[in-house]
């Protein structure tokens, strides 16, 4: 930039950037503003009711503008690690990001310490299914008629049944906790986190049907009872984050496709209570224990 204009105290300076001002004002252009009296700035950097002297700065000082009147396009690159992010970790409203930002945009909530956890997490779970399948004794008692009932070898799969449907609530649940962040501070960390979530939710649900069709097979006498409530919604449920996973793949902007996908968990989060209440609120028309 070049200033144009009087002396230092002479007022009416104008500092305007390369390649303005270089020809006289044709028919088109406005008017020139109105100068108020008294209205000059005085000194360089003196103003009424502002003294001390003027302290300079010797860091590495960054334009704005460049020679040539262009903003600078490396500025985020520059001064982004400086920057203090958002709770949560940081925004990108594109599907690809930028490469000056693409360091801050996660892809994944792995770390050294989660996938250790998730190590741990199989490894118990296949103590858990030894335990259930090896070492658990079979459910047998004997009535007073000396009849032998019970639920005999099928309830080894309980050990595995209703860890199961815990695991698919929390995975649900954490879903919804992690959708109602994301839409509060629109953070893609939060974005990672509910789809991961609700991955691990799928997963498990699905193992609670499973498992609970095998078992009541032999126990109910039938695979799957629609007139059970709790089966139902259980299948709902699951159904409901299958359309979550299944609107993440649709091809579209990353933050619509979150936006939507939020909304869609806060809707399937309200049947989690419904599916664990439904053995009190309909015990006539379910086949589950309370």
């Amino acid at each position: 930039m070049r200033r144009v204009g009087r002396g230092r105290r002479g007022g009416h300076c104008r500092y305007p950037l390369w390649g303005a001002g270089r020809r006289p004002r044709g028919a088109g252009d406005p008017a020139a503003g109105a100068v108020v009296a008294g209205g000059s700035p005085g000194a360089h950097r003196s103003y009424p009711g502002i003294s001390g002297r003027v302290r300079r700065s010797w860091r590495r000082r960054l334009g704005l503008v460049g020679p040539l009147g262009r903003f600078r396009r490396n500025l985020w690159g520059i001064r982004g690690p400086e920057l203090r992010g958002p709770f949560g970790g940081s925004v990108s409203t594109t599907t690809t990001p930028s490469p000056a930002n693409r360091a801050a945009v996660p892809a994944t909530t792995s770390s050294r310490a989660t996938q250790v956890l998730g190590w741990l997490t199989l490894a118990g779970f296949a103590v858990l299914v030894a335990l259930a399948f090896a070492w658990v004794p079979e459910d047998t008692r004997v009535t007073e008629q000396g009849d032998v009932v019970g639920q005999f070898d099928a309830v080894r799969l309980m050990f595995v049944h209703v860890p199961s449907a815990i695991m698919a609530y929390t995975g649900f649940g954490l879903t919804f906790l992690a959708s109602l962040a994301y839409l509060r501070w629109r953070t893609d960390w939060w974005d990672v986190m509910a789809h991961s979530s609700a991955e691990i939710g799928v997963l498990f649900g699905v193992l609670t049907l499973v498992t609970g069709s095998i078992w009541g097979r032999p126990i109910w006498q039938t695979w799957w009872e629609w007139g059970d409530v709790r089966l139902v919604t259980t299948l709902v449920m699951v159904l409901v984050f299958i359309g979550y996973l299944a609107v993440r793949r649709i091809p579209a902007d990353a933050a619509v496709k979150a936006r939507r996908s939020a909304v869609i968990a806060l809707v399937g989060a309200v049947n989690i209570v419904i599916v664990n209440r439904s053995v009190d609120w309909w015990e006539n028309r379910t086949l589950h224990q309370q």
